[in-house]
């Protein structure tokens, strides 16, 4: 097994603490997947907001800066008096869908966009609009585990479409493999899932394997 977050932060704020002593003007962290991001808010009494955490303890640690792509939640650049830029992967995403259709022919009117639940209906508008303004659906769905998935039903019409499911991370990726069995159920001619961070956890690569999508793209 490959180390794990908390290894790869504890090993950040070690290399950002040994720049800063060593009289460093300015020092930007850049971190493509943004640690703990999930954890952005107090959903019940007690729980920890990490994500929060994360913002100070890069700060105290020297970072001046911070370069990430795709945060879970924007909300977590204002836990920072300090900058945290965030950078968007979707076009680069969008253009990869473009030359899948170009290959298999696919129009725009065959097109819909899906989000694998409510809190990604944003993201996945805004990849819609660049993808000629195709529609969207959404799954509704209540999540037991923050890393397992719940009951879902769909708002908005699949049948005979290629369907693209918008995800920022695919991490056991069950809640893309769930959501395009219950596409194809639904009558979808073919799934594709789009992810940012492809973290692939566990048996997820099989788990993909057996899926009902027929690609995955990751960044």
């Amino acid at each position: 097994r490959g180390s794990g977050p908390q290894e790869h932060l504890a090993e950040l704020l070690i290399m950002l603490d040994a720049i800063r002593r060593s009289n460093a003007n300015r020092v930007t962290a850049v971190i493509p997947l943004y640690g703990y991001a999930r954890q952005n808010n107090k959903e019940k009494s007690r729980s920890p907001i990490t994500a929060r955490l994360v913002t100070d303890l890069l700060h105290v640690a020297g970072a001046n800066r911070v370069l990430t792509m795709e945060l879970h939640a924007s909300q977590i650049q204002g836990f920072a008096s300090y900058p945290i830029d965030n950078m968007y992967a979707l076009p680069l995403l969008a253009r990869e869908i473009e030359v899948f259709m170009q290959d298999r022919g696919v129009t725009a009117n065959d097109l819909v966009v899906v989000s694998p639940d409510v809190g990604g209906a944003k993201r996945a508008a805004a990849f819609a609009k660049k993808l000629y303004g195709a529609p969207l659906a959404i799954f509704s769905r209540q999540r037991r585990r923050a890393n397992e998935m719940g009951e879902v039903d769909l708002v908005g019409e699949v049948d005979g479409k290629t369907c693209i499911i918008v995800d920022d991370i695919a991490d056991t990726c069950e809640t893309l493999c769930v959501s395009a069995a219950k596409l194809r159920l639904l009558g979808a001619s073919r799934v594709i899932g789009v992810a940012v961070h492809g973290v692939l956890s566990g048996d997820a690569a099989e788990r993909l394997q057996r899926s009902e999508m027929e690609m995955v793209i990751v960044t």
